[in-house]
Order: C-alpha cells, then sequence, then structure tokens
C-alpha cells in the first residue's frame, strides 16, 4: 500500500501487511536506497520513467538484506536498453494549480555498448500557501561487454527537489469556504532534498570447472547520499544519510554461491545518536 496523503511533492511511503516504510528495505538495481533523517525511504523521489518492474518480497527478509527489513523488500529494476534500433519518447503534461510535468526518455544498444537515459521534471504551486513544489530527476545507465574481460555496467540516479512545509491550515474543517483552508500556518518554512546514487558493477567468466559449468564473478561498487535541508524561518538544519558499499559474489557449478558484503552507512544530523556503522557479511 503507498497512500497518497496529499498533493504534488508529498512524501510516497509504502506499507506491508501493516508493516511500516522504516521496516521496508528499498533497493535499485541492488543497491540500497537511503532513508531520509526520519528513517523513511520516500518513494516519490524515485523516476517513474526509469522503472522497468518492481518486485516486491513479503515478510521478514533481513537474514538476507540487513536490518529494517521485518516487513518485506521492495527491489525496484530500471530500464535497459534494446532491440535493433534506437528508442526515444517525451510527454508534455499541464493540471491545474500552475501544475506542468515534462518527461523524456531514450535508449540504445549497439553490438557490445548499451545506454539508456531519463529526465524530468515536475512544477506545481499547489494547492495551499506555501506549497510550490518542484523537482529534477535524471537516471541511466550504461554499459559495454568487452568479451573475455567481462561486462562493465555504471548506473546512476540524481534527484532534486524544493517544497513549501505550510504546516496546515489554522482553521477548523467546518469554517472552509473554498478560500480560508488554502491559508498556511506557515508562509517561510521549506524543504529542499537531493538524492544521489551510483553504481559500477563488472561481471566475469573467471574459470570454466569442465564440464561442470563456469565460475562467474560479480563485484559491485555503489554509493548513494540523501540530503534534506529544513529551512524554517531564519534557520536552516541539515541532515545527511550517505552509503557506501562493496559486494563480490562467486557462482560456481552445481548451483553453489559464495560471496562477501562490507556496507558503511554515516549520518550527519543534529538529532543523530549514532554517526556511523560498518557492516559486513560472509555468505
Amino acid at each position: 500500500d503507498v497512500p497518497k496523503n496529499a498533493g504534488a511533492g508529498s512524501s510516497r511511503l509504502p506499507k506491508i501487511r501493516g508493516f511500516l516504510n522504516k521496516q521496508i528495505a528499498v533497493y535499485i538495481d541492488n543497491r540500497r536506497v537511503p532513508p531520509d533523517v526520519t528513517g523513511n525511504v520516500d518513494l516519490s523521489i524515485i523516476p517513474a520513467e526509469q522503472i522497468d518492474r518492481i518486485e516486491v518480497l513479503r515478510g521478514g527478509a533481513s537474514v538476507l538484506y540487513g536490518p529494517n527489513a521485518e516487513g518485506g523488500v521492495i527491489h525496484i529494476i530500471t530500464k535497459r536498453a534494446g532491440g535493433a534500433l534506437p528508442t526515444a519518447s517525451g510527454s508534455v503534461t499541464a493540471k491545474s494549480f500552475g501544475t506542468d510535468i515534462v518527461r523524456a526518455e531514450g535508449g540504445h544498444k549497439h553490438e557490445r555498448f548499451e545506454a539508456y537515459a531519463a529526465a524530468s521534471r515536475m512544477r506545481s504551486d499547489g494547492y495551499m500557501q506555501n506549497s510550490r513544489f518542484e523537482n529534477q530527476a535524471y537516471s541511466g545507465n550504461a554499459g559495454y561487454d568487452f568479451g573475455r574481460p567481462g561486462k562493465t555496467s555504471v548506473d546512476f540516479i540524481v534527484n532534486r527537489s524544493e517544497k513549501g512545509s505550510p504546516g496546515g491550515t489554522p482553521f477548523a474543517p467546518e469554517q472552509f469556504d473554498g478560500e480560508l483552508e488554502k491559508t498556511a500556518s506557515n508562509n517561510t518554512a521549506k524543504q529542499n532534498d537531493k538524492l544521489d546514487s551510483v553504481q559500477a558493477q563488472h561481471v566475469v567468466t573467471v574459470a570454466e570447472i569442465g564440464t561442470h559449468g563456469p565460475v562467474v564473478l560479480t563485484a559491485r561498487l555503489s554509493g548513494s547520499e540523501n540530503r534534506r535541508n529544513f529551512f524554517s524561518g531564519t534557520s536552516i538544519s541539515t541532515h545527511v544519510f550517505n552509503t557506501r558499499t562493496a559486494y563480490a559474489q562467486f557462482d560456481l557449478p552445481y548451483g553453489f554461491t559464495m560471496g562477501a558484503e562490507y556496507e558503511r552507512t554515516m549520518l550527519r544530523s543534529p538529532f543523530a545518536l549514532t554517526g556511523q556503522t560498518n557492516g559486513w557479511g560472509i555468505f
């Protein structure tokens, strides 16, 4: 369940079987999306144009996916270039309250090289005072197959948004007359969010064990940062959550798999009790 509790720019916080957003891990192409300072992952910051499909794992998954996955895992897989011809598409949408949305995407695969990219921009004046919202998102991937040395690919997401924080209306619902409900309790507060995420991956066949099958190595480095600045009058508070991950996996004959992972998370915030956490695992 992904409830919509407000207009443009409001958070989209998923729930699974009654578990809260903080108990659900969100991944994009095998890299974890860092939460904001509240511990939540807002799905609205992920560019919808780049999504190919979404896999949902229900139930406790902490053994495989680490902490905060008691409720399940949402894994978003992005589009890849395919077919013999380049692809491109775009759209322009206009809505009420000064809302406009512009989207474009395209990709191409030629011999050993492939690339896909998407971009979008959304602006809205909002329904209430101080509820203006603007978002810009860019995402994509590129890969090259070197043959025997293996295939290297890079994925990235860049998202920038700014929105007002009206803080509700000072009038009771029974007083609403079509205009009073547009009045904001706070006309100056606002926040901006920045998400940067990048991943580099290399897949190579390192050996052939006779007729038993290959030994395939998947090596992956990824980094993500979620930054939020909140402006309230003359004061500014900054909250940064970033993740760095190194991962290696060997796929062996007879269906065996082994590997290791290291993850470092850092939280810089006036509310942070733990600044840095280091975790590793062997499987």
